[in-house]
């Protein structure tokens, strides 16, 4: 079940330096802030290695999906996050697997 439910966007480009863009966690401290959500217990699923550098660096725990990006980037993610690194085909098994995971174990294990 979602509890929260929020879109945040970085409009800035690539040069302007700023606190929001990917690599850099500031939407997701925003969001987590904005939220209350512990970071140390959430997923983010995105489907770059930014993505997931951007997940780490704020705390939570990153997946990939391999539409997009994420099916050029699968090797270079394992290579950066190891092979027990979470990947899935698609948003649908992603989230239906990270519920499955909570469901069983409670929240997202502390990192």
């Amino acid at each position: 079940m979602v509890e929260e439910f929020a879109i945040y966007v970085c409009p800035h480009g690539p040069n302007d330096r700023c606190e929001c863009r990917k690599l850099k966690p500031g939407l997701i401290l925003a969001a987590a802030q904005e939220l209350q959500l512990d970071l140390g217990h959430s997923f983010m699923i995105g489907d770059s290695v930014r993505d997931a550098v951007a997940a780490r660096s704020a705390g939570c725990h990153p997946v990939l999906v391999l539409t997009c990006h994420g099916s050029r980037q699968h090797e270079q993610y394992r290579a950066c996050f190891g092979p027990q690194a979470l990947v899935f085909a698609g948003l649908y098994e992603a989230v239906c697997r990270i519920v499955d995971y909570v469901s069983v174990n409670g929240k997202g294990q502390e990192k």
